[in-house]
C-alpha cells in the first residue's frame, strides 16, 4: 500500500479551508457569547481532526470494506443524533434553552 502524503494533505487543507455546517455552528455562538463562539470552533476542529486521523490511520478503509462495521458506525451516528435531537426537544420544553 503506498501513502500518497501530499494528495492527503492537499485534502486536508480543503477540508479546513472549506467553510461547512459547523462554521454556521461556530458564528451563532461567538454571536450569542465570544467564549461560546471559542467552545464551538474547539468542539469542530476537534472533531475534524479525529475525523482525519481516523482516516489516516485506515478505519475509513476498514469501514468501506466491511459491511457490518460500517452499519455499525451508521447505527451508533444516528443513536447519537437522536439522543442530541430529544435532548434539544427536552430543553425546548423545559424553556430553559439550553440542554438538559
Amino acid at each position: 500500500m503506498s501513502v500518497d502524503l501530499a494528495g492527503f494533505l492537499g485534502v486536508v487543507l480543503v477540508a479546513y479551508l472549506v467553510p461547512g455546517p459547523d462554521f454556521l455552528v461556530v458564528v451563532q455562538a461567538a454571536a450569542a457569547h465570544p467564549s461560546k463562539g471559542r467552545a464551538a470552533a474547539l468542539g469542530a476542529q476537534t472533531g475534524l481532526c479525529v475525523h482525519m486521523l481516523a482516516a489516516a490511520v485506515g478505519l475509513s478503509l476498514i469501514a468501506a470494506r466491511s459491511p457490518v462495521v460500517f452499519e455499525a458506525v451508521k447505527l451508533l451516528g444516528a443513536a447519537y443524533l437522536v439522543y442530541l435531537g430529544v435532548r434539544a426537544v427536552l430543553a425546548g420544553r423545559a424553556g430553559t434553552g439550553r440542554p438538559a
